[in-house]
């Protein structure tokens, strides 16, 4: 941003903000073009088929018919209006809102004026041609961006372009509703004559007003061709010094834990075996009359033996 305040001093375009920048032009541009172009066809069909009803009307003729195929075009070409209208001012936001990503200061209306001001009565006669002219000023090359960009002029091809879309606009409305009027009143009684004429007069109004919007719509074409030019020439220079934009790294994820290989099994030592219960000496048995004590051991042996059991001793002779 730093960079973008320095450039405001020195008054030249700069990106503003470098997150946001200007967007290119081109692709609305073409999809103008080309909306434009088929609506100027359609205008040449039903500028052929008004005529048609205004021979049939003067001369005699299948005004039924006639009035089928003029009511035909007219529905397509409204349709085909719709589209250009919507493409043209997808393409007027973009390059409104342009200015203040080139840095052009103290523009006089919002960014959302540039859709909303062709939908507001009687302003949308005023402020979208202001608008346009606050494009073109702004989209000068080398201009001065805080306020002396107001004094660069708008080319006259401007300013016919604006004339013929309202011409335009308004003698193809009264030529449509003359027309339809005058249609009515055929199946009415008692006005026929001044149904015909009606019918005449709006389909002379018809026609002219369809010879002028054929050449607004070439008219706007070029229009649109010049402003796109100028603003992606200042664009490409803008965004060739505009600052870097940090391109964020997102943090490496931790690591993830591994287990260790489980290691074969090894030959665990054996436990020692547990000691062995102490020894406890018989208690001696205590003298009864079926035990006498050896004379030569002092041992207690059973009174019936004949040799002691401990030493040997013999208690009696042999024989008894």
């Amino acid at each position: 941003m730093q960079v973008a305040n320095e450039a405001f001093g020195q008054g030249t375009h700069r990106v503003v903000d470098p997150a946001d920048q200007p967007r290119d032009l081109s692709g609305w541009a073409w999809c103008v073009y080309v909306s434009l172009g088929l609506l100027a066809i359609v205008m040449v069909a039903r500028l052929v088929t008004a005529l048609d009803l205004h021979s049939a009307v003067t001369d005699g003729g299948d005004i039924v018919g006639k009035y089928r195929d003029y009511n035909r075009w007219v529905a397509i070409d409204g349709l085909l209006f719709l589209l250009s209208a919507a493409l043209f001012i997808g393409w007027f936001f973009q390059a409104y809102k342009n200015l203040r990503r080139l840095g052009v200061q103290n523009l006089r209306h919002g960014n959302g004026w540039a859709i909303g001001a062709w939908f507001v009565p009687i302003l949308s006669l005023v402020r979208p041609k202001q608008m346009t002219n606050d494009i073109w000023r702004g989209s000068e090359r080398g201009a001065e961006v805080t306020n002396r960009w107001r004094l660069v002029p708008v080319p006259s091809l401007v300013h016919w372009w604006w004339g013929l879309f309202l011409a335009q606009g308004a003698l193809v409305y009264l030529g449509q509703t003359m027309t339809q009027g005058g249609y009515d009143k055929l199946s009415r009684f008692g006005e026929l004559s001044s149904g015909f004429s009606q019918i005449k007069s709006g389909t002379v109004f018809d026609v002219i007003g369809d010879l002028i919007g054929i050449a607004a719509a070439v008219v706007a074409i070029l229009v649109v061709s010049m402003i796109t030019e100028r603003e992606d020439e200042i664009r490409s220079e803008a965004i060739a010094h505009a600052p870097q934009v940090p391109v964020y790294a997102p943090p490496a994820p931790p690591a993830q834990y591994t287990p260790p290989a489980p290691q074969p099994p090894t030959a665990q030592p054996q436990p020692p075996p547990p000691p062995a219960p102490p020894q406890y000496a018989a208690p001696q048995p205590t003298p009864t009359e079926q035990r006498v004590q050896c004379p030569e051991c002092a041992e207690w042996i059973q009174a019936q033996a004949n040799v002691c059991r401990y030493c040997g001793h013999r208690l009696r002779p042999l024989g008894q």
